[in-house]
Parts: structure tokens; sequence; C-alpha cells
């Protein structure tokens, strides 16, 4: 599952390089990356692990750009959508 995780987050991180380096048109995997991270250091059978379940969370780009979207748009009011 870490491996995955990880695996989606790297995807995100070259599509972001290759968005803004070459200016080739492609889509990040939203929350998919974080979430599997998050997840397997939950259930991790070491307890140092499970203390960083957040960490996935804020790295992956696309997580984190649809969980400060989200927040931004309940603050300040608007449809979560588009």
């Amino acid at each position: 599952m870490l491996i995955v995780a990880a695996a989606t987050i790297l995807g995100n991180y070259v599509m972001l390089a290759q968005n803004w380096i070459v200016k080739a048109v492609g889509s990040m995997t939203p929350i998919a990356g974080g979430l599997l991270g998050a997840l397997g250091l939950a259930i991790s059978s070491d307890a140092n692990y499970r203390s960083w379940w957040w960490l996935p969370l804020v790295v992956d780009p696309g997580t984190s750009y649809v969980l400060v979207r989200f927040l931004w748009r309940k603050s300040f009011g608007g449809s979560t959508a588009g």
C-alpha cells in the first residue's frame, strides 16, 4: 500500500513538473496517494510509523490542493464544485 502511495505521490510531482517546465497538459491523481499513504502508515505494525499517518496528506500535491481548496471555499463561501 505504501509503495502504491509513494508511486502516486511521485507521479503527481512529475505531472506538476511537466505542467510547469514543458507546459504539457495533464492532471494529477487527487487524494489517492495521500489517502493510501495515510492509511498505510495508520495500520502499520510499528508505532513509530503510525504517529506519522498525516504526513502523506500534506506531502501529496494532489491531496493538499484538494484540501486547501475545500477549506478555502468552506471558509470564504462559494461552491466546492468546479
